[in-house]
């Protein structure tokens, strides 16, 4: 009988325990008691996902907006806000937040964020491990650690926990992206477009997989097929407005000025006039370097795009500095970019730091050079290609530049065998790019001394 009661009572209690498992409310993904928010903010992971930052960030700033104290919101809108007064008063709102009312996944997104805006690196590190170890196949903490392993140049790690968040959460395509730009990244161009087509195959309906590709084909010199990626890219989302600028980027590369008026004039249609106004200045100093019209930069009526091209596509008026003597302006301009890697250092949650301070050094470089001091001049490329990565339009290209700019100094001091060499390793990559800069005597009479 005694038996009986203890297996009845084992019985009730399994019971009582499945049915409180059925009955009991799901655990709550994000702390909110608004459901526009919560909509707001599943709508701007969606845009982030697929590299609709633009988007992403007015869907966050709407979450925020129903719900003025939603901090998952504000932790993720800190990933595409860009503007540094929003930046300081989302971080100052969420040391306020009670960590004690959040859910596990959104206290990890605060406490990282403001960890990384204390610069405390290793308390960063602790709180990724501490979340993996108790929630392995959380996509927001496999995201954050491929992040931080990609900052810190861990190719293996950020690969594997892309990998990994992929598995765990198909619907994180762009990690199939950086899958690419880490291949890109290292030089292994064919693995990096064998994961790009791969992007295109899983997500054949966004933009962000056609304008990958086609900065990688830019890079490689294959400027047709990359006019068509960048223009598909524009045509599944017109508003893709960094695809209208890539796409002027590899008009430039190619020599090719004559389409780029119809390029600005379609971003008008959709971009920010900001937007819009850097991308037309930035083309016609493009056009000017290429022209090799140096003073022409700085006439009267172009000091407001020279403001412009300065704060945000410094390395061109850079260029133009050094090549007319206004030395000033290119001390100048490198003076701007040391302030911006102090910034950096205050906390961005991504920052952009080695690829400034590989343009800072090459800017560095280029200017000693052509002040006579080609020795330092040597020196100061040398460590600006250790900073740089063959990642897309920007950083990849100037990589490429930086090393003809370097086989051009190492020539002048007689070394013309490691200058062959180089040349030989930047023509491997893109011959058409080479050849358009060796055709012109543009280095020799830039990095000459006066």
């Amino acid at each position: 009988m005694k038996k009986i009661l203890v297996l009845t009572l084992v019985v009730l209690v399994l019971v009582g325990i499945a049915y409180a498992m059925m009955t009991r409310e799901p655990e709550r993904e994000w702390t909110t008691d608004s459901e526009e928010a919560r909509a707001e903010l599943e709508a701007g992971l969606e845009a982030l996902m697929k590299s609709y930052y633009r988007s992403s960030t007015e869907r966050l700033e709407a979450a925020i907006e129903h719900d003025p104290d939603f901090a998952a919101a504000k932790a993720l809108l800190l990933y595409s806000a860009w503007d540094r007064d929003v930046r300081d008063r989302l971080l100052e709102e969420l040391r306020a937040v009670d960590l004690e009312t959040l859910t596990d996944r959104e206290r990890f997104l605060v406490d990282y964020a403001l960890a990384k805006a204390d610069r405390e690196t290793e308390r960063a590190d602790l709180l990724i491990e501490e979340h993996l170890a108790t929630h392995p196949e959380d996509p927001f903490v496999l995201m954050t650690c491929s992040a931080e392993a990609w900052e810190k140049r861990d190719w293996a790690r950020a690969e594997r926990h892309y990998q990994k968040l992929i598995e765990s959460d198909p619907n994180w395509v762009n990690a199939q992206n950086r899958l690419g730009y880490i291949k890109m990244a290292q030089g292994k161009f064919d693995e990096a477009e064998e994961a790009f087509l791969k992007y295109h195959y899983i997500a054949p309906d966004q933009a962000n997989p056609h304008d990958s590709m086609g900065e990688l084909l830019t890079m490689l010199g294959r400027y047709d097929e990359a006019r068509v990626a960048f223009e598909k890219a524009l045509e599944i989302d017109p508003d893709f407005c960094i695809g209208y600028y890539h796409l002027a980027d590899m008009f430039i590369m190619a020599g090719n000025f004559e389409p780029i008026d119809a390029v600005m004039a379609a971003a008008e249609e959709r971009c920010d006039a900001e937007i819009v106004e850097l991308f037309r200045c930035a083309t016609e100093f493009w056009h000017l370097f290429g022209m090799r019209d140096y003073d022409a930069a700085f006439a009267e009526d172009r000091a407001e795009c020279r403001a412009v091209v300065q704060e945000r596509s410094p390395f061109v008026l850079h260029r133009l500095a050094v090549g007319s003597d206004r030395f000033d302006v290119a001390l100048a301009t490198e003076e701007m970019l040391r302030g911006h890697l102090e910034k950096f250092a205050e906390g961005a949650l991504e920052p952009e730091i080695d690829g400034t301070r590989g343009l800072l050094l090459h800017m560095e470089g280029v200017r000693r050079a052509a002040q006579g001091d080609v020795e330092e001049g040597q020196a100061k490329m040398l460590q600006a290609d250790d900073y740089l990565l063959y990642w897309g339009n920007g950083q990849g290209i100037l990589k490429m530049y930086n090393l003809l700019n370097l086989a051009e100094l190492l020539r002048q001091t007689g070394d013309d065998r490691a200058a062959d060499a180089i040349f030989d390793k930047v023509h491997a990559i893109n011959a058409h790019f080479v050849e358009m800069v060796v055709a012109s005597d543009q280095l020799e009479r830039e990095l000459a001394a006066p």
